[in-house]
This record gives structure tokens, C-alpha cells and sequence, in this order.
């Protein structure tokens, strides 16, 4: 099996491009990918940060009503495995009718889904969740900076109901 320069094999190589360009059909579904993929110029994991199956990414995704910004990497197969396999099987990928001004690796709204990105990269149970509900769902609820600690504002907010991804 031909190795390239950097000691991975070809099917490799050609594995982890069949799969970026399945993400970016998915994401064609969503709205328009920009053609730009944001990615840190040092990888994290050099950095002691987490690391992804091959380098992370993120794209936007222009949407009719809102900005999308995904995960790009996670899903990547991971090298040391023999055959095809998806990574660490999953993508995350949030959503805003909020205008985000470019340059996006600026905004509140990229910050957001490279800290859940990377979560994802060191919990292994994204995965084990989807396969155990047929999906994995985080929720994260912003309150105004002038809540006081214990204090729940007024909202739409159930939590008596039973969630199958709670503990």
C-alpha cells in the first residue's frame, strides 16, 4: 500500500476526502456552505487541546433565515483504525437568526461551536447517545447578564417533563 509524505496510506487519503465531500452534500441540505473553512492554523491537540480524528474545521452554512456554523472533522476516520470508520460519529453544528458579521471566527456564534466541537472530541458519549436515542441533544440556556445565581427568569422553561439525556 503506497504511503504519502506525511506516513498515511492513499486509501486513507482518499477515505478522509469521500468523506468531507458526504458532510458537505449533508450540509448542502441545510443552505449554502461558505466556501471558506475555518480551521486554527496550530492545532489544538499540539496545544494540549483535544484531538480530532484528522484537523478541526469549521464551515457556515448561510441558511434562508439563519447562520449555521458545523463542526467539519469529527466525522473523519480515524488512522490507527483498519478499514473505514467514522471518526468519533459526529458533527455538531448550531444555529442563529442572529446577523453574524463576517470575520466569523470573531463572533459569539463560531466561539460557541468550536467549545462544543471540542467537547465532543473528549466525551465519547455523543456518540453512545445518539445510538441509544436515535440522536444526541445538548441545551444550553442563555440568560441576561444581570440574572443573579439562582434566579431563573421568566420563560418558556419545562423542566418538569421526563428527558431521556438526562443522568
Amino acid at each position: 500500500m503506497p504511503v504519502t509524505s506525511w506516513g498515511l496510506s492513499d486509501e486513507y487519503g482518499r477515505l478522509v476526502d469521500k468523506t468531507g465531500e458526504a458532510r458537505l452534500e449533508f450540509f448542502r441540505t441545510l443552505g449554502e456552505p461558505d466556501e471558506d473553512v475555518w480551521f486554527p492554523i496550530i492545532n489544538p491537540a499540539f496545544q494540549g487541546g483535544p484531538a480530532w480524528p484528522t484537523r478541526p474545521a469549521w464551515h457556515r452554512i448561510r441558511a434562508t433565515s439563519q447562520t449555521i456554523v458545523s463542526s467539519s472533522g469529527l466525522s473523519d476516520p480515524i488512522d490507527e483504525f483498519d478499514g473505514p470508520n467514522i471518526g468519533y460519529g459526529v458533527e455538531t453544528a448550531l444555529a442563529t437568526t442572529d446577523d453574524i458579521p463576517d470575520p466569523l471566527n470573531a463572533s459569539w456564534l463560531m466561539e460557541l461551536t468550536q467549545a462544543i466541537s471540542h467537547q465532543a472530541a473528549v466525551d465519547d458519549k455523543f456518540y453512545a447517545r445518539a445510538e441509544r436515542f436515535g440522536s444526541s441533544f445538548l441545551a444550553l440556556l442563555a440568560f441576561p447578564r444581570n440574572t443573579k445565581v439562582g434566579q431563573i427568569p421568566p420563560g418558556p422553561w419545562d423542566f418538569s417533563s421526563e428527558c431521556p439525556f438526562r443522568a
